[in-house]
């Protein structure tokens, strides 16, 4: 992020978009551009596929598919933060340990492929 008025106008954005979903894909667009990173998703995470959702930019919308379709139920990093307290922020090795991380499916086959090498995850809402 280069000055405060970027800062603000990325606020501003988060923002809008919690007041018009629609919006999100273009919040997400500068949340990726302010940290430099190729993509950013935001994602329902459901205890079953039929519970999830996700949209992102900077990623094959095929990708998404797969993760709802199949990745969810083998991505480690999900499998220990379904109770994770909402405003928490982490990185997938605070999660789990990298050495642990690049040895799964996940990881290899679905991470690595897209150019992924790592992972923020933040949870805005938690809910039963």
């Amino acid at each position: 992020m280069s000055s405060e008025g970027d800062l603000a106008t990325l606020i501003a954005a988060i923002y809008e978009a919690g007041m018009d979903f629609s919006l999100w894909p273009a919040a997400l667009g500068r949340i990726a551009a302010a940290f430099g990173v190729p993509s950013a998703s935001m994602a329902r995470q459901g205890k079953t596929p039929s519970e999830c959702w996700g949209f992102s930019v900077g990623i094959d919308p095929v990708h998404t598919e797969n993760y709802i379709a199949y990745y969810h139920n083998v991505d480690p990093i999900w499998q220990r933060v379904p109770s994770t307290p909402a405003g928490t922020v982490q990185t997938d090795s605070m999660v789990m340990p990298r050495r642990e991380l690049v040895r799964t499916e996940f990881f290899n086959d679905f991470l690595l492929p897209q150019g992924a090498q790592s992972l923020l995850n933040a949870v805005v809402l938690f809910d039963e």
